[in-house]
């Protein structure tokens, strides 16, 4: 039977003969099971037959762990009975033996900050203002900043604590863990039961308020911590990821393998990570030189670079976000932001001359490189992603051109409306609603459809730089604006930078890789690469008439045809086209991540047909992730909820740790970051699925953990107490919303023609005339149907004043039950 002490901070594994057959998805005892075990934090590792018979195979012996393991537990069939052997492999922690370590950091205090800030103000800027080229303009400025820079914050060595001393464990706390322990040795070496009785009942006495006293020890520290700090939901989220192990340092290995070959010399990892992300491997085809010009739409108009001032630039650097990152010259955004008024007419003054000449400074395009390990084993070097760091002032040139061109763009409708990443007011709950539209229409005219999904690898590195200018200048970038793209482009250079620790000086020594020259691809981590990568996939929904989908480089296509007899010739055909597209563009489809779903009703069958390219067979799916939604076969959402009631009954057993050892506000603050998260994303399109209640269930769970009430206690006054919206109230909130948000989309009725009043609102209905029940249960009927069943007084409101006039009825109401919403008489 699980206790709390299967919650401490220790690796534990439950092995044995649970009697409950996992395969058995529909048993409540398997979902009892992993729910009960998943909210002491422990998962489930086997996912096979354990016992195998002649009438059935069945997963009754199970391994459940509270940490994540590396390999796939292994089942061996040894024939010595009905019962396999279950093996798992749990490799040694590798840790730092050290109990500290020292880092080297620029010094940034109060008094530093005030010094820059001096010898800002008494430069005149004079020799930049008066230079007229670009580059050499730039050099002065930037060199006069960084000497400043590193004379005013200079390099100093910090000690990192590995265990950091608790400031709750005082004198007496240890006092009092004594005198326990002398308790409980006396309760040992007492043989007089009387004696050992009452010793035995003053142990657990005392132990019961020792731990109490630890436990509020603990709050008060927190609180503490919370209350005296500058950002108050920084300092929580700090206790949040402590508590959750997302504090530990990283760590630092030996020897990383790089495509079979082991390396261990700092210097030459370092070398061989910068190497693996420069692509330095040609392309396997040729560069074509007739890729499909006639699907992009010509533009007559040319682009007008508008001179900037230090007003737009004050107002550009203030907007940057807040990062404790930097690129390779170490100027942090904190510092550029708090001297925003002196480098305004500088940088004003520089950008303006960029954008005369059409190039941008060298300086700025070098890009730092940091991998980050991902998942797997952490000596494979294919397990690490990288992290790009740009200088500040770069993001400081592109956001000014990138509001240009965005604006050219949107004038002239330059940008597909089947693209919805990086762009303003599109969402990717608004390209699954895109996608999901298309399913309904085809569904609903009673044709077959079916939707690929397609996995690009690593599509912003192979962007081609001549056929990205190409396309620009068809659609207008042309002239200067054309010359300074080339420049922002071309000779852009890298280097890697990882760290590890040096027994001798115990510092943590930063290994740098050689500068290598980037031939291709758009900056990552940029302000302008996204934007780029944006046109340079502009015209692929161009080449077919259905409906492709684009979010960044996420593609996908749904196919439908009137004719069963050639849908699958149809089918391959478009996925045909497309891939050719994408090879004219030196673009990369992964053929073996790509899937494809065949929609159908549940008590239907698919077609089966075969998707082949290139003599590669796609995978057929019943449900994957798109977007970080589980879309399946049948539109039911019952896959994305089961993924979903996972996630959340993990994170039940931190919230009730939590609640010992912090503030209410920071077990709310957590419990908005974790669960409210998870449950707004994408609630318009799976919150109306059967198995909602089982959500909501999870959700009341977590707000009795942190109100410390009991399970049979009523959450309806803790909801209203903490200002949180139940599940079902959440999806008549962010439905609504939506529908307001998009009401170009839906057909406005008045209620009553003979009233022109607004006060007496409006109703909506969907422009498509629905016959089937699959669309009666879908986002589309249901947004109408809940936007409709709202008081008159808020559909006319407009934002923000909806949202928060919505979101104070919806708490009010506080929705057991969605269908609570169309039953309630005051929505009339």
């Amino acid at each position: 039977m699980l206790t709390k002490k299967s919650t401490n901070n220790r690796r534990i594994i439950i092995c044995g003969d649970f009697n409950i057959d996992l395969f058995k998805s529909n048993l409540d005892a398997a979902k009892q099971l992993e729910a009960t075990l998943l909210s002491y934090n422990f998962k489930l590792q086997i996912n096979e037959p354990t016992r195998i018979t002649e009438r059935s195979s069945t997963c009754i012996d199970n391994i459940a762990t509270n940490f994540d393991i590396e390999d796939t537990p292994k089942v061996h069939h040894l024939n010595l009975s009905d019962h396999s052997a279950q093996v798992i492999e749990i490799p040694a922690n590798i840790r730092l033996t050290q109990n500290s370590w020292y880092i080297q950091r620029r010094d940034y205090s109060k008094t530093n900050c005030n010094k820059f800030r001096e010898c800002l103000n008494s430069l005149s800027f004079a020799e930049v203002l008066n230079c007229n080229d670009c580059k050499l303009a730039f050099n002065l400025f930037h060199d006069d900043i960084l000497l400043y820079f590193k004379l005013c914050f200079p390099l100093i060595s910090v000690r990192v604590r590995s265990n950091k001393k608790l400031n709750w464990v005082t004198k007496r706390m240890k006092t009092a863990s004594k005198t326990k322990r002398n308790l409980f040795m006396q309760l040992v070496n007492t043989k007089n039961k009387n004696d050992k009785k009452k010793i035995k009942s003053h142990y657990k006495n005392y132990s019961r308020i020792f731990k109490k006293c630890i436990r509020q020890a603990q709050k008060n520290e927190n609180t503490n911590l919370v209350s005296n700090a500058g950002n108050v939901a920084q300092a929580s989220w700090n206790i949040i990821n402590a508590k959750l192990g997302k504090d530990k340092p990283n760590q630092m290995l030996d020897d990383m393998n790089f495509k079979g070959e082991t390396l261990s010399n700092p210097q030459d990892i370092t070398n061989a990570f910068n190497k693996q992300f420069l692509n330095m491997e040609e392309n396997e085809s040729h560069k074509p030189d007739n890729f499909r010009k006639d699907n992009i739409k010509f533009n007559s108009s040319t682009i007008y670079l508008k001179p900037t001032d230090q007003f737009e630039i004050t107002k550009v650097i203030k907007s940057l976000r807040n990062s404790k990152s930097c690129g390779y010259d170490e100027l942090m955004t904190s510092v550029i932001k708090e001297n925003a008024e002196v480098l305004a007419l500088p940088l004003s003054h520089l950008i303006n001359l960029s954008m005369m000449q059409g190039t941008f400074p060298d300086k700025l395009k070098i890009s730092i490189i940091k991998p980050v390990f991902k998942k797997g084993d952490k000596r494979h070097s294919d397990n690490y992603r990288p992290i790009a760091l740009i200088p500040i002032i770069s993001k400081v040139f592109e956001r000014v051109m990138y509001s240009r061109m965005l604006n050219f763009f949107d004038r002239f409708d330059v940008l597909s409306n089947r693209q919805f990443g990086f762009r303003k007011n599109r969402s990717t709950t608004s390209a699954i609603l895109e996608l999901l539209e298309d399913i309904a229409e085809s569904r609903e005219k009673r044709l077959p459809v079916t939707a690929i999904f397609m996995d690009m690898s690593k599509a912003f590195d192979y962007v081609q730089h001549n056929i990205l200018l190409d396309k620009l200048h068809k659609y207008g970038i042309r002239g200067i604006c054309a010359d300074w793209i080339e420049s922002y482009l071309v000779n852009r250079q890298q280097l890697t930078e990882t760290t590890k620790y040096c027994p001798k000086t115990q510092t943590i020594v930063k290994f740098h890789s050689d500068v290598e020259i980037v031939k291709q691809g758009v900056p990552q981590g940029s302000i302008l690469g996204p934007l780029l990568f944006l046109i340079y996939i502009n015209d692929l929904p161009n080449i077919t008439k259905h409906k492709v989908t684009l979010f960044a480089d996420d593609c996908s296509v749904v196919v439908c045809c009137k004719d069963p007899a050639t849908y699958e010739l149809e089918v391959n055909t478009v996925f045909h086209d497309i891939n050719v597209w994408l090879e004219n563009n030196m673009l990369r489809v992964n053929l073996n991540k790509t899937n494809y779903i065949e929609f159908h009703a549940p008590q239907g069958n698919p077609t089966n047909i075969n998707i082949m390219y290139k003599n590669v067979k796609i995978h057929s799916a019943t449900s994957l992730r798109f977007l970080g939604v589980m879309i399946d076969c049948h539109n039911s959402w019952e896959v994305h909820v089961e993924h979903l009631i996972k996630k959340l009954t993990r994170f039940i057993f931190a919230l009730r740790r939590l609640r010992n050892i912090a503030s209410r506000q920071a077990s709310i603050w957590a419990f908005h970051g974790h669960i409210m998260s998870n449950l707004r994303y994408g609630i318009i399109l799976w919150g109306n699925c059967k198995d909602i209640n089982r959500v909501f269930k999870l959700q009341k769970k977590c707000v009795r953990a942190i109100c410390s009430a009991r399970s049979r206690d009523s959450c309806l006054p803790l909801f209203k107490e903490l200002q949180i919206l139940t599940v079902p109230s959440l999806y008549v909130y962010e439905i609504c919303l939506y529908v307001k948000k998009n009401l170009h989309k839906f057909n406005i009725q008045k209620s009553n023609p003979r009233i022109t009043s607004k006060l007496h609102g409006f109703n909506l209905c969907y422009p498509i005339d629905h016959k089937t029940a699959y669309f009666r249960k879908s986002v589309f009927y249901m947004s109408v149907h809940t936007f409709n069943h709202l008081p008159n007084e808020i559909k006319i409101l407009e934002q923000p004043e909806l949202g928060r006039k919505l979101y104070k009825w919806c708490l009010e109401k506080s929705y057991y039950k969605i269908s609570d919403h169309f039953m309630s008489s005051n929505n009339n």
